[in-house]
């Protein structure tokens, strides 16, 4: 499948109704038990006429839309894709990384003004746009790779950055709920993010999961910068 063709597929789960595919279901259901069951002329005219629109109507809502296991597979291919083979060959992180170096891994669909959403059966709000991050922990800095994308246009994002421990100033956990709007639809979005702020005010922003756990993570980057300054 071309790329384009893929865009296009993401851009239909975005668009149509998820309950297009089993309202054809549904219509071709009773077209058939008219069919089969019905002993009239108008039975047979009716199962002649909603047999054929329940059958369009399934595949107008099944075909040509991409499902949640391909923005699955898209985000594992984006992840695996980062890698810090420049680690173990450039001269400037020789002794700086472990032999077996901790490496740490942030995604999230992005929300901002622009962006198409949409909300699961699960309730969780999905977006066209996502970040996809890696972290490794070297002995002096935190080197972070971000790649932000789209599913349903071209383009990618890059940002690389080593965060000296000697330029950090705090690390957080930031929450922050927004107002949305895509079609005739609004949308509530909640993040949350680690906020690394470092040299001068600057902040490197990694989404990560909202729970109790959000904030013990924070504290042990901390404890790793504190411990590396000591």
């Amino acid at each position: 499948m071309n790329k384009q063709r893929e865009q296009k597929n993401y851009i239909n789960y975005f668009k149509k109704w998820d309950g297009m595919g089993m309202l054809g279901a549904i219509l071709m259901i009773v077209g058939f038990a008219c069919l089969w069951l019905g002993r009239s002329f108008a039975a047979y005219v009716m199962a002649v006429f909603l047999m054929p629109i329940g059958i369009a109507v399934f595949l107008y809502g099944s075909i040509g839309r991409a499902s949640e296991s391909d923005f699955k597979n898209e985000i594992e291919d984006r992840m695996e894709a980062i890698g810090f083979r420049e680690v173990e060959e450039e001269p400037r992180f020789r002794r700086r990384y472990a032999k077996e170096p901790e490496i740490l891994t942030f995604s999230d669909y992005l929300f901002r003004e622009g962006v198409m959403l949409k909300r699961r059966k699960s309730g969780a709000l999905c977006s066209s746009a996502y970040l996809c991050a890696q972290m490794m922990i070297l002995t002096d800095a935190f080197y972070v790779k971000m790649r932000e994308f789209s599913f349903v246009s071209d383009g990618v994002s890059n940002r690389d950055e080593e965060i000296l421990f000697s330029e950090i100033e705090s690390i957080g956990v930031v929450r922050d709920t927004q107002s949305l709007t895509f079609g005739k639809g609004s949308y509530t979005a909640r993040t949350c993010n680690l906020v690394i702020t470092y040299n001068g005010g600057k902040t490197c922003a990694l989404p990560i999961k909202d729970d109790i756990y959000a904030e013990q993570f924070a504290e042990r980057l901390e404890r790793i910068v504190k411990g590396a300054k000591s």
